[in-house]
């Protein structure tokens, strides 16, 4: 697919430099290209633009991430931001619930139950009360880990930056959980809830979602806005189920030049398909396909 039509992905540009305390919708907003959608882009330019021009939806599973992002870096914000479910909570009504002509008296207490709820949890994270116990236990085994707060120490957390990358002149954005800046260290901390956080376990999770072109992208913007070297990638993550066990990583040389190249390949493809306005999708061809090498590997 070629899709020549006038691309309306286009937002609002920030100016190159770094940020504190910015509300994350408007770093979501604003231009440039940020890591979430160099992962659509390296599958190809056609997925990236339907990323971009299709609204976000809400999850339960992003609910809980924000809640603990929150717990962990924001502990006094996530106070007042996060809030249960009542577990009595009637069922939530549905549109046509909503709109008969004549709801039952059991409906019409449901809807006033979640007008109500809705309004107080407007701006808000709202989690079931089995999802809040356990965002909580999250931040609590985090919280606990010496290692862990020490990497979340003189820094800031929820650091916005842009820059413009030097070969391709395009605007590039991140949004980094934790920036670790002292006299001697530059180094960007992310932290991540997943179902195995141990050093078997997790590096399935680098190569699923991406995180080495994740962290190559952050390294970068912040290496190009600060004109310091980033000394380092670290990854908290934290078990979202008992006993919420924390693994806490550095990145390898080899991760992170493996996510810098692809992070290049990114950068030049976006670059091509803006100039050319073509948002190409898979190649129109037959070709040969085959098992992957690490299933071959375990087959031998």
């Amino acid at each position: 697919m070629n899709d020549r039509q006038p691309f309306s992905g286009e937002r609002p540009k920030q100016v190159d430099g770094v940020y504190h305390d910015l509300d994350y919708t408007i770093y979501h907003r604003s231009h440039g290209l940020s890591s979430g959608a160099m992962k659509k882009l390296v599958r190809s330019p056609a997925h990236y633009r339907a990323h971009v021009s299709t609204p976000d939806k809400d999850s339960d599973s992003r609910r809980f991430g924000r809640a603990a992002h929150l717990g962990i870096l924001e502990p006094a914000r996530a106070e007042s931001l996060v809030i249960p479910i009542p577990e009595d909570a009637p069922k939530r009504p549905t549109s046509v619930q909503r709109s008969a002509a004549k709801p039952s008296a059991g409906t019409l207490d449901s809807i006033r139950f979640w007008d109500e709820f809705d309004r107080t949890a407007r701006g808000k994270i709202p989690l079931s009360q089995a999802d809040f116990d356990l965002v909580f236990g999250c931040v609590a085994a985090v919280r606990d880990s010496r290692s862990a707060m020490n990497l979340l120490s003189q820094g800031r957390s929820e650091v916005s930056a842009w820059a413009t990358d030097p070969e391709t002149g395009i605007q590039i954005k991140a949004r980094m959980d934790y920036w670790r800046l002292d006299a001697n260290d530059l180094g960007i901390v992310d932290l991540k809830t997943c179902d195995d956080a141990s050093k078997d376990g997790y590096p399935m999770y680098i190569g699923k979602h991406d995180y080495d072109l994740q962290g190559a992208h952050y390294r970068h913007v912040g290496q190009v806005v600060t004109e310091r070297d980033v000394r380092f990638f670290a990854h908290i993550a934290v078990e979202t189920t008992p006993p919420h066990g924390v693994g806490i990583y550095l990145f390898d040389d080899a991760t992170m030049l493996y996510g810098w190249h692809r992070c290049q390949d990114a950068y030049r493809a976006y670059s091509q398909a803006r100039a050319a306005n073509e948002w190409p999708c898979y190649p129109d061809e037959v070709s040969t396909i085959g098992l992957p090498g690490w299933k071959m590997r375990r087959s031998v």
